[in-house]
Formats: C-alpha cells, structure tokens, sequence
C-alpha cells in the first residue's frame, strides 16, 4: 500500500504541535479522516499494532492523521515525568493535560477541514490504551466526530498504579469517562477489552459502557455502541480485534450522508 506521509505544525495556545498527515495512493472520492492516538504520532500511524486501523482506512482510500500525546514522543520533558506518570504529574501541579488535549484536537480538524482534508461528520477516531481514553474525550467534545473506537482502552485513570497517590481525589474521579457518557450517548462507540484488564480496570470500561446505555434508555436514544469483552490475557488485545474495531468505524463511514 503505497501512502504519503507529511507533516505541518499548528499553534495552539503556547504550544506549537507537529501534525502528521498519511494520504493513500488512491484516494476515495468522498475520503474520510481517521485520527489514530496511542502513544506518539510515528507510533499511531506507522507501528504495529496501533497502525491497524490505519491501514485499514488508507486501503480504502481515506486520510490517516496523528500528533504526539502530551507527554509522549517530542512532547517529553526532561523537568517531568513521562508519558503516563507525566499525566500524572502535571495533573497533581495543576495543568490538566486531558482537557489540553482535547483542545489540541479540536484545532487539528478545524485545520484539516479549513485545508480541505477533512468534512464534519467523516472523521474517526480510534485510540489504544491511554489513547483510547483521548480519543473517547475528544469524541466527546466535538460533534464533528462520526465515531470512536478503542482498544483496551483506559476508562477511569483511578484504576492506574500511576494514579495511586491521588485516586481518591474529587477531581481524579471527575477525569472517568463516565462523566463524559451523556455526550455519547446515541452515538457510534465501539471498544474491546479482555475480561481480566488489571492494567487499567474491565470493570471500569464496563461502567462507562453501562452509563451510556443509561443515558440512552433514558433520552430514549437508538444505541449504536459495540462493547466486546475477550479472553485477551491481562492487557493485552488481539490484532483480529483491533482489525474489528476498525471494521466497526469503516460501516459507520458508509452510511454517514455527509
């Protein structure tokens, strides 16, 4: 599959963020955009197996487009933590690095679409891990978003060692994704999960499912979400998963009128 990465920066607020785009040899006439989150934006759109879904979307002649999470790839800092522990600790010093993020993204769709890259209500976003956390937020915050997936996906970062010092804090329980449930509620949602994720807790993704389902009976909303709970050993997700979850996101493009 022959594709064409490239790169070009945004500024959002202090930060100037490096985005990178993938475009397919053959493109689709009506392409779509997937933005891919797991760790840092070489790893979500070119390694396996966070590249999954990318692949999937660039064989069918759709965009791919990434950029590194808050403290992850280019965005390390030697003063902090890293990655999750960085999360962490830029939380406990007061700087909320989810809601940066959301943020972030919000601005790279509002340049993909204002370059002609990307239309309201064809973009996806599936994420791994820490990333499926991101990618659920930022679906939650932007209702350009057509559909989320995500792969073994933290829920509720209480159930992370890193956050142990602080789980019991008001505003740690506030990040859970259960509090973002209503804003997906009748919307295209897809995850998997193994039924024994001591890493960042099946029983959390499981509440976060149950709390849409809540506001769904309770708006009386068609349910469009796609909940798989797998005998994946401990944290861990099979590629045949991760190839459905992308499945799951290519339908819902088909049957997006937009």
């Amino acid at each position: 599959m022959k594709t064409t990465f490239s790169e070009f920066s945004i500024t959002v607020g202090d930060l100037v963020l490096p985005v990178r785009l993938g475009e397919p040899k053959h493109l689709s006439e009506e392409p779509a955009l997937l933005l891919n989150f797991g760790s840092d934006r070489i790893t979500n759109l070119e390694e396996h197996p966070c590249d999954i879904p990318v692949r999937a979307f660039l064989a069918a002649g759709h965009r791919v487009a990434s950029f590194d999470l808050p403290c992850h790839g280019e965005r390390k800092a030697a003063e902090w933590p890293q990655e999750i522990e960085g999360f962490c600790g830029n939380f406990v010093a007061g700087t909320d690095v989810f809601a940066g993020f959301v943020d972030e993204g919000k601005a790279v769709i509002d340049r993909l679409i204002q370059d002609g890259l990307a239309k309201p209500g064809r973009v996806f976003v599936p994420g791994t891990s820490r990333g499926g956390y991101c990618a659920f937020r930022l679906a939650a915050a932007d209702a350009r978003i057509a559909g989320a997936a995500g792969y073994a996906p933290v829920t509720d970062w209480r159930a992370l060692r890193e956050f142990a010092a602080i789980k019991d804090q008001p505003d740690v329980a506030a990040l859970s994704l259960v509090q973002f449930a209503q804003a997906l509620a009748g919307r295209p949602i897809w995850f998997a999960i193994g039924n024994s994720d001591d890493r960042v807790g099946t029983d959390c993704a499981l509440r976060f499912a149950e709390a849409i389902a809540q506001f769904e009976s309770e708006k009386e909303l068609s349910s469009h979400m796609g909940i798989h709970v797998t005998s994946d050993a401990g944290h861990t997700l099979s590629d045949d998963w991760r190839q459905k979850g992308a499945e799951f996101l290519l339908d819902v493009m088909l049957t997006t009128n937009v």
